[in-house]
Formats: C-alpha cells, structure tokens, sequence
C-alpha cells in the first residue's frame, strides 16, 4: 500500500485511469543509476510530461503504469523506479525478479554517474538467471556543453553488454518518449514479455 501512496504522490491521478485499462502483453521495467541523474524526471516526462527543477530523490522505490499501443497490441509497462542512494541499495535486487528491461540512467555531464554504470549491470548479472534488455541512457543531453562522458566510451560499454545507448532529457522531453516505445518494441519482438492472464467469461445458460 504504501508503494502506491508514493507513486500517487510523484505522478498523480493518471496512474488509477491507467490501472482500468486492460492489456495483452506486460514487461516490468527497472530504472538503475546513480543519485540525481534524473530517473524520476524521465519517468515524470513520459507519464505527465512535466519537469520539476526541484524534484526530491526517490526513497526506496516508486511505481507506475504505462500503457503503449503497438500494431494490435496493447503493452502494460511496470516501471519500478529505484533510489540511487547507497544506502538503498541493499533493497534494490528485490524489485530485479521478472524484469524485462533494465534502464540504466547516468548525467552527461557527470562521468562518474557513468562509470557506475557497470556497477548496476553487474549488479543485475549476480541476481538474474536471464539478463534483461539494457539500456544504457545519458540523461540531461541539453546540458551539451557540460558534458563530461565521451559517446566512444558510451559506444564500447554497450558494445560489451550488448546494450542500447541513448540519450535523453528530461527537461526538455528530448528522447524520453522514445526510449520507452523503444522499450516496448524491442520486449515485444524478444519476447521479454508476459501474457497478462484475464478472465475467462462464463456463458449463461438459459432457463430449461
């Protein structure tokens, strides 16, 4: 219960209408990364496309819903946004079980958000029998001139785990939109996904 008062409290009223909604396929999504590399902006933009300058790290671990059409599919995303902060990490591998995709976020302009990067993957190595799809995503790509991360270090990571490097921003929406379709796309053609189990209907029979 009190998973859901907190995803209420970051994204609002638009994760209940999205709870009613029915879908064919589900994959449940992980959001890793360093402190303050705006994991919880990217998914704030994706839900209500809304930035806060101001927003508060995550405590534990946050929640919502995403619905996404694809061809003749309806994909539910479960999207488990983790804290960053050392001290939870010890709760983190708990929210790994059953994930589909991995999105592993790191700051542009802050090389040592992306050096931790390997960090998480080897995290999700110790506690997975099946890696999950990974993204590696360099958020706060409209702070170009601060950048700190070379894309050919980007490019040899991925190239290593067999990853896809993007690159977002939050603040502006660039990217964010995509990653997540990307997401949906990919787990669909790989069948990281699961069938949503729906009930049967029962036929009335008329009176003898």
């Amino acid at each position: 219960m009190e998973l859901k008062k907190l995803s209420y409290h970051f994204y609002g009223d638009r994760l209940l209408s999205h709870q009613m909604q029915e879908s064919d396929l589900c994959v449940k999504v992980v959001l890793l990364g360093q402190s303050m590399v705006g994991k919880t902006c990217l998914v704030g933009r994706e839900m209500d496309d809304v930035y806060l300058d101001d927003q508060k790290p995550t405590v534990g671990v946050s929640f919502v819903t995403k619905f996404i059409n694809l061809d003749d599919f309806s994909i539910r995303l479960q999207i488990w946004d983790t804290a960053g902060e050392e001290r939870f990490r010890s709760i983190a591998p708990m929210y790994y079980h059953d994930c589909g995709a991995a999105i592993l976020v790191y700051s542009i302009t802050d090389k040592s958000s992306f050096e931790n990067i390997e960090v998480w993957i080897n995290e999700l190595k110790s506690h997975m029998e099946k890696m999950p799809l990974l993204y590696v995503v360099g958020n706060k790509c409209d702070l170009i001139e601060e950048r700190e991360v070379k894309i050919e270090d980007v490019k040899n990571l991925c190239e290593k785990y067999k990853a896809e490097p993007l690159e977002t921003s939050a603040k502006t929406g660039q990217g964010v939109s995509q990653l997540f379709q990307l997401i949906a796309k990919q787990a669909f053609m790989t069948n990281n996904i699961k069938k949503e189990d729906k009930p049967i209907p029962v036929e009335k029979k008329g009176c003898c």
